[in-house]
């Protein structure tokens, strides 16, 4: 988990490149399910954890305390380079 990201994220693998853009979330988790999670995900290989990485924008530290009829909102935007 990394707090108080700014800015947007690059994921490089080798020549492929992803551009990674969030606005309203102020952290980014990093997870992987491994093997023992992988099997259990019906749309996965058992082998597919070793090619798989998530990148999720977050709100994790500072939970979004919202007041009646406040609105938050986030989105996070993927870009291949």
């Amino acid at each position: 988990m990394y707090h108080d990201v700014g800015g947007a994220l690059l994921l490089q693998d080798g020549s492929r490149r992803l551009g990674i853009h969030a606005a309203g979330f102020p952290d980014v988790v990093v997870w992987n399910p491994w093997e023992s999670r992988c099997a259990s995900l019906p749309d996965m290989a058992p082998g597919d954890f070793r090619r798989m990485l998530c990148i999720e924008a977050a709100v994790a530290r500072r939970p979004a305390r919202l007041a009646a009829g406040q609105v938050w909102s986030g989105r996070q935007s993927l870009a291949v380079i």
